[in-house]
């Protein structure tokens, strides 16, 4: 059996779920957690699957009309299609495998399309005056 296209069987990493269940107890500012799907059922339910990630958040991300190109099955891909997929040159980090990080990564599209919702919903939340949200942005926020 081949799990995680490794024949080495491991122990799924499970500190995921610990900034998870911390970020729902204990942050009101707009977050996110993504992941690319397991090989495991997730132990707590996504707030929204797109393409091969899971997220989960505290704000709702309509990924509708983003305009992603569709990739059709990463595991056949060259380095260099995913490479223009996503618009990343990826260059050689020693014990790093390029292809392995771009079948990974998060279409810049998608990523920008979760910020711009992130922020909206921060501005919204802190014009209510909502207890518990950051009166200053973080650093790079561009608020």
């Amino acid at each position: 059996m081949r799990i995680c296209n490794t024949k080495v069987r491991v122990f799924p990493e499970l500190s995921l779920y610990q900034e998870i269940i911390f970020l729902k107890r204990f942050v009101q500012n707009p977050w996110v957690v993504e992941n690319v799907v397991p090989y495991y059922d997730p132990l707590i339910k996504p707030s929204v699957q797109f393409d091969r990630h899971l997220f989960w958040s505290n704000f709702s991300v309509d990924f509708r009309r983003v305009g992603i190109p569709h990739k059709g099955n990463v595991a056949r891909m060259t380095l260099t299609q995913l490479e223009k997929w996503s618009g990343m040159s990826i260059k050689r980090i020693p014990g790093v495998k390029p292809i392995r990080l771009l079948r990974n990564v998060v279409h810049p599209l998608m990523g920008q399309r979760i910020f711009s919702t992130a922020k909206r919903v921060w501005k919204r939340r802190k014009e209510r005056g909502e207890k518990g949200i950051l009166t200053l942005a973080p650093k790079g926020f561009g608020l």
